[in-house]
């Protein structure tokens, strides 16, 4: 799977008052009609649970300047703390929107499906934003990259 090339986000929720989020580039569109897209997220990290009960999740997808929060978003040892000194706002479907990225979708979650040590969660768009006119940060062979356009 090292050898495809994707783009990078930041999954969201906000739930009992708090942010929750990880690092997700399991992220695809599945349907124009309705708007829908998927993400898969493991199972066993604290942000399946949070985007379980929510009812709607934000993708944030970063730009090559935030590697840093790729990163970050990605540390299993600061799962509860991930949002703490990153600059967001919240919008009115109370979803985490990270400052700075490439663009926001905020979505409904429409369906959940079992797929072995993941679950395969269906977003319905209900509002997408563009955000920096900058480079998307690529993930490949493990490593961060970008494209020159």
């Amino acid at each position: 799977m090292s050898h495809f090339a994707t783009g990078v986000t930041i999954v969201a929720v906000k739930v009992d008052g708090k942010p929750y989020g990880l690092t997700v580039n399991s992220f695809t569109s599945v349907s124009l009609e309705p708007p829908l897209i998927l993400i898969c997220i493991q199972k066993e990290k604290k942000a399946h649970y949070m985007i379980s009960k929510a009812k709607f999740f934000s993708i944030n997808i970063l730009t090559i300047e935030q590697e840093y929060l790729s990163v970050r978003f990605a540390d299993p040892k600061i799962e509860d703390i991930r949002f703490e000194g990153v600059d967001y706002d919240v919008d009115e479907y109370d979803c985490p929107l990270i400052k700075n990225c490439l663009a926001y979708i905020v979505c409904r979650k429409y369906e959940e499906y079992e797929g072995g040590d993941h679950t395969i969660f269906l977003g319905e768009v209900v509002k997408m934003l563009k955000g920096q006119e900058k480079l998307p940060l690529i993930f490949y062979k493990r490593k961060y990259y970008t494209i020159k356009i």
